[in-house]
């Protein structure tokens, strides 16, 4: 009787110190928000192999893009902090209102990995296959090139 009170108290406080720390990192862990933004840019830093050639795309999203955009990049956990990434950044997505902006560093090396900007430092996010592809067929149409 003795050892199987013992066993469900044991197992009562684990179950309430995995709620607590769930709850710690959705109150605590910053979270990615996008709801301030009016608009959003895009500069894209490509390379023609064919005539050896580097170039810039800069392009403002339309109102449609900018929604979906919102919708894709927000609510991500902030991950590890650090360098932008490990491989070259092509694309720079800035969301902002004129005040407050966040800058999205994207490569196309499909890991899924997108470091945003805050205050200086690099922190990076996590993003579904689904995401991806979602932001992926955006960028497409203002001429970003997957190979």
């Amino acid at each position: 009787m003795k050892g199987e009170f013992m066993k469900k108290r044991i197992l009562l406080i684990t179950v309430l110190a995995v709620l607590a720390a769930g709850l710690a990192i959705l109150f605590f862990v910053p979270q990615v928000d996008t709801s301030f933004a009016t608009s959003a840019t895009l500069k894209y830093y490509d390379y023609d192999r064919h005539i050896g050639v580097h170039k810039v795309i800069k392009a403002t999203f339309t109102n449609e893009d900018l929604k979906s955009l919102k919708q894709i990049l927000r609510g991500h956990y902030y991950g590890s902090r650090g360098e932008a990434c490990c491989c070259v950044i092509s694309i720079e997505i800035t969301l902002t209102d004129g005040r407050e902006n966040i800058t999205f560093l994207h490569t196309d090396n499909r890991t899924g990995i997108i470091a945003t900007k805050v205050n200086d430092k690099y922190i990076h996010i996590r993003m579904s296959a689904r995401q991806r592809k979602q932001l992926n067929s955006i960028l497409e149409k203002y001429g970003v090139v997957f190979a």
